[in-house]
């Protein structure tokens, strides 16, 4: 007599039933890496972000306030910074402060009252903006004030990523008269 169970070939339905728990679980697990690397990207995206967007603001400030004309700068309030500037022989007079976008509520950094716009300008907030004078004489300083050194201290968070990142630049800048 022949032996039929030799002939079939497939699996058992105990075999199936124990494979099928064992593909799960692995799936799971595969599903739990790729999920802690996604979130993990969103996150060093958004503090790169933050991080290009409080540098470039403070760069841009930084880089006129090297052409300034006659080495004053008025600090109009701790968040409001004013001077005149002479680029490609073109005196203006700049003003740099924060304020409000009312599309979103999110706070931008302005330059004679327009946003400056960056890569990821959008994405960022302005949380912290202060320029200070620097050796005042007086610790609670009264505005407007004029000054040849000024520190700058930026705050920059992120709106739309996980934890929400803050990254902060501190600057100090001496004009000459």
């Amino acid at each position: 007599m022949k032996c039929l169970l030799s002939d079939n070939k497939g699996f058992t339905l105990v075999e199936v039933l124990v494979a099928i728990p064992l593909v799960v679980l692995l799936l799971s697990g595969i599903f739990n890496v790729l999920s802690v690397a996604v979130t993990s990207y969103q996150m060093s995206n958004g503090r790169m972000a933050v991080q290009q967007t409080a540098r470039f603001a403070v760069d841009n400030i930084v880089r006129e306030l090297q052409f300034v004309q006659g080495g004053a700068i008025t600090l109009n309030s701790a968040n409001e910074i004013e001077f005149v500037t002479n680029r490609n022989g073109v005196n203006e007079t700049v003003i740099y402060s924060d304020a409000i976008n009312n599309s979103d509520g999110t706070v931008q950094l302005m330059r004679n009252n327009v946003p400056i716009t960056g890569d990821n300008i959008t994405s960022v907030s302005i949380s912290n903006l202060v320029f200070a004078p620097v050796n005042a004489s007086n610790p609670t300083p009264t505005y407007p004030l004029t000054t040849n050194i000024v520190s700058i201290t930026l705050t920059a968070e992120a709106t739309n990523v996980i934890n929400n990142p803050h990254y902060t630049v501190e600057t100090t800048v001496a004009t000459v008269r």
